[in-house]
């Protein structure tokens, strides 16, 4: 049966939690890292101290001044200050410019005072590993910037709240020079402001006069300009011009309507007259002169009359027929009549269209002759209104001169010098006391920033929650350390069977021995050990554990495989001298004679040598038949091999296995060696069982591990006989 290897990854993701006793456990194991790293900050701190020079500020206040005294208009020509936050703000900044400083700098001669110019001394250790790491740019700088940079570092400006005062304040490191600096920064500032106005009145005089002249030459240009279009188009004011146009227009307009009206009318009329040339009765009663009533009447009275007599003689009658020749005679005259009319009526037709057509011709050439004037006087209008205009703007400049060459004695500051600085008696700084306090913090600062790092770069393997997540794999056992006696250690599991370390071999024994084949024709049970790099202890736990099954009453054997650096036998204190592994196979040899008793044991011990010496030995099928041979004798065979990252032996003998075990030294096998050595057993499909935590040290697991039974061992050492 095959030990099979039991992989936890959510108990080693629980075990991974981060608490109070996770955090307690890291600081206490990594303690001297941080004791060294925070001391020896602190203690470079406090030796700092007392070498820093005293530094004294003297502070003065500038008042933005908010009233302003109307004399003239000054403020049309130079604007003071507008009453509002950003403005204030904003000159907290230009008082911080450096052409300003640079004024200051001129007038104090700070470029000679070696507190500013560090030109004037010798060059110390901090200014030449200064200079080490300066870039290109700043070793071009003159010494008039190194100057204007060292004063504006030692200068602070700003707002006293949300008031219209600004505290100037100089750091320096004699009292007097601090207040002389906020002081003349202060009068600077005040006179600097004088001279910009000044400066801006005469640049605005200058500009005016240059304006004023280009102006009146303009002026003289259009208005002249105007008077000769006018002369030459023989207009009049070009308003009343205007006016008199439309006025025409609108009346030959209004005479045209009504004429077109009037021509309307006559043409119905002698429309309604040519209908009525055949028809008297659809004369219009309107278009019937005296005449034509007068011969309808006798018509009606001839008709009547007609009528009358045809009725009484018969259409025969004489009488009869003179009537109607009567009748007929009084229709032709009212036809001449109505001829006569349509006559009279197309002659007024004809007049009126006459005169239609005269009245539009002369407002046609009227409407001609108001566009041609509406041009020309409008160009003079044009002419008029920029000269208008140009004379306006010539006299507001004339006017701003006049104010502007009033202005030069009257600029005036916008702020004015509330408080001087004083020469302070006491120090501003350094603030010694703040100063220790900064340098205890950012000691135990970076100790944890120390502490942290330290846990991070370990890649040392410690507890089972390291196996679990790095490895994959079960610890099956911690063994702990001894202080290796003359002998060897493993003998300790016989010689104090009650101490910690022989217990943890009857637990890794019992744990080995629970999965042992049930069957008896199964034979015995073949178990691996091997590490990842020598020294880790595989030899060791290999010979201890073939103590603890054997004092059990099993038979177990010990094959020592390892051919480069055997060392079995001497772990166990017996003299096992290399065997023919032929002359065991072919039975010329007993295997009672190939094999080393440890006294007083269960425990054989067989050096395979000789014939499997060979580097591919392990590959034949002669190390597999003594497998087979040997598990008929022994419920146990263990196998000592070489580590894996060193040779091959180990991979090739581990696939003979019923179950490898990995040993590795606690706080010395690194995490990535580890690794490679499981992941090349496994890639050679070896029955990895788990892992053994070997060399434990019983006074400090208890800061690696919170899950490990020796990390309780100050509370169970009562149990043992170490």
């Amino acid at each position: 049966m095959v030990l099979e290897s039991h992989q936890l990854p959510s108990t080693a993701d629980e075990r991974d939690d981060v608490d109070l006793r996770t955090v307690g456990l890291i600081f206490r194991r990594r303690l001297k890292v941080f004791l060294i790293i925070a001391l020896t900050i602190f203690v470079a701190g406090m030796a700092i101290l007392p070498t820093l020079p005293d530094r004294y500020s003297a502070t003065a206040e500038v008042l933005i001044d908010r009233r302003t005294i109307a004399v003239t208009d000054v403020e049309s020509v130079l604007s003071g200050l507008p009453a509002d936050s950003a403005s204030v703000d904003t000159e907290v900044q230009s008082i911080r410019s450096p052409d300003l400083v640079r004024h200051v700098i001129q007038r104090l001669k700070l470029d000679r005072n070696p507190e500013f110019n560090a030109a004037l001394n010798p060059p110390g250790m901090l200014q030449k590993i200064k200079s080490w790491f300066s870039t290109g740019q700043k070793k071009q700088l003159s010494v008039e910037d190194k100057v204007v940079s060292a004063v504006l570092e030692n200068i602070d400006v700003e707002r006293k709240g949300l008031t219209y005062v600004i505290d100037v304040t100089a750091t320096s490191l004699t009292p007097e020079t601090s207040a002389a600096i906020a002081n003349a920064l202060s009068e600077e500032y005040l006179l600097q402001q004088v001279l910009a106005k000044r400066k801006a009145a005469n640049d605005a005089q200058s500009y005016l006069a240059s304006r004023l002249s280009g102006l009146g030459a303009d002026v003289e240009a259009k208005e002249s300009a105007a008077q000769q279009l006018r002369a030459r188009a023989g207009l009049p004011i070009a308003d009343n011009l205007a006016t008199y146009d439309q006025q025409m227009i609108t009346d030959l307009s209004r005479q045209g309507i009504e004429l077109e009206s009037d021509l309307a009318e006559k043409r119905g009329r002698l429309a309604a007259a040519e209908r009525a040339r055949g028809n008297p009765d659809a004369l219009p009663a309107v278009l019937e002169s005296p005449t034509i009533r007068d011969l309808k009447t006798q018509r009606t009275m001839a008709l009547s009359k007609s009528v009358d007599i045809e009725s009484r003689y018969g259409p025969r009658h004489p009488e009869t027929a003179k009537a109607k020749s009567q009748l007929q005679q009084i229709d032709n005259e009212i036809s001449t009549e109505i001829a006569r009319t349509v006559t009279s009526l197309s002659s007024d037709v004809g007049a009126a269209q006459s005169r239609l057509a005269a009245i539009n011709a002369v407002l046609s050439a009227r409407k001609g002759s108001a566009v041609s004037n509406a041009r020309n006087a409008a160009r003079v209008s044009q002419i008029d209104r920029e000269a208008l205009a140009t004379r306006g703007v010539y006299e507001d400049f004339l006017k701003r001169s006049k104010e502007t060459a009033s202005t030069e004695g009257l600029a005036k500051p916008d702020a004015t010098l509330m408080t001087q600085a004083t020469v302070p008696v006491l120090p501003s700084g350094p603030n010694r006391v703040l100063l220790a306090l900064m340098f205890a913090v950012g000691a135990v600062a970076l100790g944890l920033v120390a502490v942290v790092i330290a846990e991070l770069l370990d890649v040392k393997i410690s507890s089972a929650a390291d196996i679990e997540r790095h490895l994959g794999l079960t610890k099956l056992a911690s063994v702990p350390g001894v202080k290796e006696p003359a002998g060897e250690p493993a003998l300790l599991v016989i010689e104090k069977p009650f101490s910690s370390y022989a217990e943890a071999f009857r637990t890794l024994g019992a744990h080995i021995a629970r999965h042992r084949p049930t069957q008896p024709a199964g034979g015995g049970q073949v178990t691996v050990f091997t590490s990842a790099l020598p020294n880790e202890g595989k030899t060791t736990v290999a010979a201890s554990v073939a103590l603890s099954i054997g004092r059990s009453g099993e038979t177990v054997l010990l094959i020592d495989a390892d051919l480069r650096r055997p060392h079995a036998a001497a772990a166990l204190h017996v003299d096992a001298a290399s065997i023919d592994c032929d002359r065991l196979l072919d039975g010329s040899m007993p295997l009672a004679k190939a094999v080393t008793r440890v006294p007083g044991t269960q425990v054989d011990v067989l050096a395979a040598g000789n014939k499997l010496d060979d580097v591919e030995g392990f590959r034949g099928e002669g190390f597999a038949q003594l497998l087979e041979l040997v598990k008929q004798h022994y419920d146990f065979i263990l196998i000592d091999t070489p580590p894996v990252l060193a040779v091959s032996d180990a991979i090739q003998i581990s696939r003979l296995a019923e179950s490898v075990v990995v040993v590795t030294r606690w706080r010395r096998t690194s995490r990535f060696a580890a690794s490679a050595a499981v992941e090349s057993l496994r890639d050679a499909g070896a029955p990895l069982a788990g892992v053994v935590l070997n060399a434990v040290n019983l006074k400090t697991q208890s800061l690696y591990a919170k899950d490990d039974a020796l990390s309780f061992y100050s509370a169970t050492r009562a149990y043992y006989a170490e």
